[in-house]
């Protein structure tokens, strides 16, 4: 029960900069129905939930950090309720690019194919990226610069961003084993996401655990 308290106390933190998730789905609505490939709607709301995911970081001052630590929890509740807000972000990324496809539906009569398997390694892949860049802002710890903050916020999103970027520019250039390798990926689509999935939730728990790790490590420091 405390990891679900500790999951509100970071989603009221992020109240106010979630209510953007609403306006970032209509925005990318908007650029599926234009260049009608509305399976981008589930990406580009990936890379915004983890940029979302880092906002109980930046909202958190040493005050109320300290605040935080006398309350009648363990740390791994803690940690576990701040991990458990990056899956939520992830998990409400898939539902409002659902909500997007199934406009652009509605409209140009268009449903990507692999939408399932493309879910599954949209969110598998979410998971990964907010589970690293826990491990890195927990190992950071508070940070009093806002500008230095938010810049380390955007280098995991983008990391992925440009990742995925390089990856389609690479494909092009080497065309005939680019080919090959999409011929591949698309037979082979369903195993890739389920695996990518596994990944993602090994990736959740050992990242999950080096966090606990290190906020154990802080306290004992502190104390």
């Amino acid at each position: 029960m405390n990891v679900i308290k500790f999951f509100k106390i970071d989603f009221i933190r992020s109240k106010s900069q979630s209510k953007l998730f609403p306006f970032f789905a209509i925005l990318t609505t908007l650029m599926a129905l234009k260049f009608d490939s509305p399976i981008w709607s589930i990406f580009y709301l990936c890379f915004f939930a983890i940029i979302l995911s880092t906002t109980p970081f930046s909202m958190q001052t040493i005050s109320n950090s300290g605040f935080l630590n006398m309350l009648p929890a363990s740390s791994y509740s803690r940690v576990a309720g701040r991990y458990l807000f990056a899956v939520f972000m992830s998990i409400i990324a898939i539902i409002f690019g659902g909500i997007s496809i199934a406009v652009s539906y509605f409209v140009n009569h268009n449903l990507p194919n692999n939408l399932a398997s493309l879910s599954v390694l949209s969110l598998a892949v979410s998971i990964i990226a907010n589970s690293v860049q826990y491990v890195i802002f927990f190992s950071i710890g508070n940070i009093k610069s806002k500008q230095l903050m938010a810049i380390i916020q955007l280098i995991p999103a983008f990391a992925v961003f440009y990742g995925v970027s390089y990856l389609s520019d690479y494909i092009k250039a080497h065309s005939d084993a680019g080919l090959q390798w999409i011929n591949w990926s698309l037979n082979h689509l369903n195993f890739i996401a389920l695996v990518t999935f596994i990944l993602s939730i090994l990736t959740l728990f050992i990242s999950l655990g080096i966090s606990n790790l290190i906020v154990c490590k802080k306290d004992y420091m502190n104390a």
